[in-house]
């Protein structure tokens, strides 16, 4: 269950850019020549050499965890497909119901829900038809111009729209990382293009004279390992010589939902643990690090290919672009640590910090827009090193609210 603070009085904040660039490997950094706007932007601002993702390492679950500030078996969204057995139904990254949405609550809801605005451009989730939606919202278009994108994104800042948050998503370069791998040309020219795109993000955010208004967050959801389907395919139902035992699979790639006929698990177990560079995890068995197990979407038998190899459940065509790169993996591997950079009036400036978890970034957004936070797993006290003041809200840690009745007094308590 989800619990709220609700305050009587309105209390204004700052404004919020969030910019997430799909799959941007920490390190790419620091092997990718000619990247000088995140160079420009780790001076102007706080840097941290990689941000600690969440799993399962994969786009939709680990960008709701940025935006709640949960790990996935509070937040819901367990995968990119995945399966819900109380409503017995199946979720594609088009799938807009409440239901899957609604285990808790991401950032431009808990400003809405405050009398503040917030406009979304692409970021997953953002679509759902949930009870406090964004003020304004584009549905994802991977052929939409990017510099577009930005002067539409940014002009939301600006009279007469006024927004205090604005997110936007960008779906590279992990679309280069899975179809070139981590050590081609390919991906190292999307990732300049990248840079190109922060430029932009920046020299738009000066001509707007929004430099010392808005604080601007730049991260992403996961980095990216090689991967080759020529040797390192895993047929998971052929190879352990699973049928009927099995009702379903869920995911596929770097980890995959097993969901056994009722009193098949000993037997199905069994078979699975005959596969190699695979760990088979029984459900009440996934390590507690990874903060999934606690929800019934999460399949009672989980599958962890070791890195570079991939899982399916059928054809070994099943991956139509070789998949040179993929993700998905153990989040404490090296390869799966992505980016983090802040700057703004509320950050200071050319910091560097080790590391940064994505689960803090909800109620770092929380401080500076000065909403109270919704129930979260994340800590603002990580955060307090990035600002200028070194001052963190008690707003912005999780809250609980009593609404006695619709007419009644609001007690908010803050703990």
């Amino acid at each position: 269950m989800c619990w709220f603070v609700l305050f009587a009085d309105h209390v204004a904040g700052g404004k919020v850019l969030l910019v997430s660039m799909d799959g941007f490997r920490w390190d790419y950094l620091q092997t990718v020549p000619d990247l000088s706007n995140f160079t420009r932007l780790a001076k102007l601002g706080v840097s941290a050499k990689f941000a600690n993702t969440t799993f399962v390492t994969k786009s939709f679950p680990t960008h709701y965890s940025i935006v709640t500030g949960c790990y996935q078996e509070n937040h819901g969204i367990v995968g990119n497909n995945m399966y819900d057995p109380e409503h017995d139904a199946y979720f594609t990254k088009d799938s807009t119901e409440e239901f899957w949405w609604n285990q808790r609550e991401p950032i431009w809801s808990t400003v809405v829900r405050n009398g503040k605005k917030a406009g979304v451009n692409f970021w997953p989730g953002s679509m759902a038809n949930v009870s406090y939606p964004p003020t304004e919202r584009r549905v994802y278009d991977e052929t939409a111009d990017p510099y577009e994108r930005i002067a539409v994104a940014l002009s939301w800042f600006n009279e007469p729209n006024n927004y205090d948050f604005v997110a936007m998503y960008f779906d590279q370069p992990d679309g280069a990382g899975h179809v070139f791998g981590v050590n081609h040309t390919g991906l190292r020219d999307e990732i300049q293009k990248m840079d190109m795109v922060l430029g932009a993000i920046l020299k738009t955010l000066q001509e707007r004279n929004l430099e010392n208004v808005v604080d601007f967050i730049l991260t992403s959801d996961h980095g990216m390992t090689s991967c080759n389907i020529s040797d390192k395919l895993i047929n998971v139902s052929r190879e352990a010589d699973l049928g009927p035992e099995v009702v379903r699979y869920t995911e596929k790639g770097a980890i995959m939902g097993v969901w056994p006929a009722p009193g098949m698990e000993d037997q199905v177990v069994q078979k699975l643990q005959s596969l190699s560079h695979v760990t088979v995890y029984r459900k009440k068995d996934i390590p507690d690090r990874f903060h999934y197990k606690n929800n019934s979407r999460i399949a009672p038998v989980i599958l962890l290919a070791d890195e570079h190899w991939l899982l399916t459940n059928g054809s070994d065509r099943v991956f139509e672009k070789n998949s040179f790169g993929d993700h998905g993996y153990d989040p404490d591997l090296e390869s799966m640590k992505t980016i983090f950079f802040a700057k703004g009036p509320s950050f200071k400036q050319n910091f560097r910090v080790a590391g940064v978890r994505l689960v803090d970034i909800y109620s770092l957004l929380c401080h500076l827009l000065k909403v109270p936070a919704s129930n979260h797993d994340g800590n603002i006290q990580n955060m307090k090193d990035l600002l200028v003041d070194g001052i963190v809200s008690s707003a912005a840690k999780p809250s609980i609210s009593i609404v006695i009745a619709a007419a009644a007094t609001i007690v908010a308590v803050i703990h």
